[in-house]
């Protein structure tokens, strides 16, 4: 019987719920222009031809400038880590 727990590949992506996203809250682990943290204010399904992708938008949170990013890139833990730190 195989178990259900697996060991984590490191290269392996987290899974994220897209009906939990709005509102919730995100680091940048490498910053740009100092925004660091992040709040999700809109999540769009790829439903278009021309996109398959899930992209999210993202407002900082001092600047409040916004900035789209797709989902796989939101999941990379590399990337972006959820909450605030």
């Amino acid at each position: 019987m195989m178990s259900r727990l697996t060991p984590r590949n490191e290269s392996q992506m987290k899974k994220i719920k897209t009906r939990r996203l709005i509102d919730s809250k995100w680091t940048d682990l490498a910053p740009a222009q100092q925004d660091k943290h992040f709040v999700v204010t809109r999540v769009e399904v790829g439903k278009t031809t021309s996109s398959d992708t899930d992209s999210v938008e993202l407002r900082a949170l001092i600047s409040k400038r916004t900035r789209m990013v797709t989902l796989d890139q939101l999941s990379d833990e590399t990337l972006w880590l959820p909450d605030w730190r």
